[in-house]
C-alpha cells in the first residue's frame, strides 16, 4: 500500500486552505502535513498541536488488508 504526502504551509489564508483541499483531492492524497492552517473543517479526520500552527489531516479513508 502507498499513501500519498502533501506538506503545505498556508499562510493562515482561507484561500489557501480551499485550494489546498481542492490540489490534494486532484492528486489523490492521503495525509496533509499543514503549517499555519486557516481553520479547522468541520467534516475531515484533523489532528492539530496545541499551539494550532501546525496540522495533520487524514484526507480519505485508509484501509489495511
Amino acid at each position: 500500500m502507498t499513501l500519498n504526502f502533501l506538506q503545505i504551509n498556508l499562510g493562515r489564508g482561507r484561500e489557501a486552505q480551499d485550494l489546498m483541499v481542492q490540489k490534494a483531492t486532484e492528486e489523490n492524497t492521503d495525509i496533509l502535513l499543514i503549517s499555519e492552517p486557516y481553520r479547522k473543517p468541520l467534516s475531515q479526520a484533523w489532528y492539530e498541536d496545541s499551539s494550532k500552527h501546525a496540522a495533520i489531516m487524514k484526507k480519505k479513508l485508509m484501509r489495511t488488508t
